[in-house]
């Protein structure tokens, strides 16, 4: 059987998800009333805005011991909603700068 491109992609992303399912780094959204982050880390954040079709995503670090969220300065009025953590640093990067700093 003949597999089109839009099929193929449709395979690859399956695959990716089931790696991802396995890997358990990506953990999805966390709401921000349930919990906050407890590692002085960047994260990847939600941001409702008056278009609700054009939430913002940024990466925003937060220091769970004192200032909290910060790293967006031009929205600093928004209410970040939730949070997920980023996924590694890549192999070859991690190597580079040497494993014990991950």
């Amino acid at each position: 059987m003949i597999k089109y491109p839009e099929e193929i992609r449709q395979d690859e992303i399956e695959r990716n998800l089931e790696r991802m399912k396995k890997n358990r780094k990506m953990v999805g959204w966390i709401s921000v009333k349930n919990r906050l982050p407890d590692k002085d880390a960047p994260y990847l954040v939600f941001i409702p805005t008056a278009d609700d079709s054009k939430p913002l995503t940024l990466i925003a670090w937060y220091d769970p011991g004192g200032f909290g969220w910060s790293g967006i300065v031009e929205y600093w009025i928004c209410v970040i909603t939730h949070w997920m953590p980023l996924p590694d640093w890549p192999e070859d990067y991690k190597k580079e700068v040497g494993s014990e700093k991950f």
